[in-house]
């Protein structure tokens, strides 16, 4: 076996090493520190191979530069994410009844707004939907990721967005950090954060991110609505957001 093959093994085996402590830390974080230290490594070759991880896309970097699990290894983590979802299934449950509609509880993970749980709306499971909303979407186009980055520093927040104008996925998404950074003040008086054709054309959602969440994780949970709202089904869902995430993110992460 030549020596450049086994140092191809050594570093597959470090990686899926340093993926296993993330998984086991979930929802904490580790710090590059913890990582060489797991590893018996410099703090150098731990840094380079956290790098590779969230690059790929199963490790997230957090705005203080400590690491946790990332899109792509989120349901690996298995024990972390089974309370979390046993834990929001009855004020999901009673917010779905409550509006019909479609119900989300999301995280951020480093700069991605990533689903944790979906439950569908009096529509039904139609086919297209879980897909749409299992996938992760850009921070400054959502309610969610609004309300996740309401919970975040300007400094930090301008941290996990991109270059300006940001992409758009429709001709009404949010496209500059000016426009972005008034959206999330207007949210932050409502205590609530709503965005209207900007992701998707024809859906309107509400997000309330939630508070007191006891490791620091950034969680937030809203419904998602197609087609027109009257005036009497938005203050419903609004209500009914407020009241059941009042104490949502502790109840969630104690």
């Amino acid at each position: 076996m030549s020596p450049s093959f086994d140092g191809h093994i050594r570093s597959v085996r470090r990686g899926l090493a340093a993926l296993d402590l993330l998984v086991a830390a979930a929802p904490n974080t580790v710090r590059v520190v913890d990582v060489a230290e797991h590893l018996e490594v410099d703090q150098g070759t731990a840094s380079r191979m956290l790098a590779t991880l969230v690059e790929s896309g199963y490790a997230s970097r957090t705005p203080d530069r400590r690491f946790t699990v990332g899109p792509r290894s989120l349901p690996m983590a298995t024990h972390w994410i089974s309370r979390l979802r046993n834990a929001a299934a009855a004020p999901m449950a009673r917010v779905s009844r409550a509006t019909g509609e479609i119900v989300l509880l999301t995280q951020l993970l480093g700069s991605q707004d990533v689903p944790i749980v979906y439950l569908p709306g009096r529509e039904g499971d139609r086919p297209g939907l879980t897909a749409t909303f299992n996938s992760t979407y850009p921070l400054w186009a959502t309610a969610s990721g609004r309300a996740l980055l309401s919970r975040l520093s300007p400094a930090n927040q301008a941290q996990l967005l991109p270059p300006e104008p940001y992409p758009r996925l429709t001709s009404r998404t949010t496209s500059d950090w000016q426009g972005l950074r008034d959206t999330i003040r207007e949210g932050s008086k409502r205590r609530v954060y709503i965005e209207q054709d900007e992701v998707i054309a024809g859906f309107w959602c509400a997000f309330v991110p939630l508070e007191r969440c006891v490791g620091g994780e950034l969680l937030a949970m809203g419904v998602v609505v197609r087609g027109e709202l009257s005036g009497r089904q938005r203050a419903r869902i609004l209500n009914t957001l407020a009241a059941e995430t009042r104490d949502l993110g502790f109840a969630l992460t104690a």
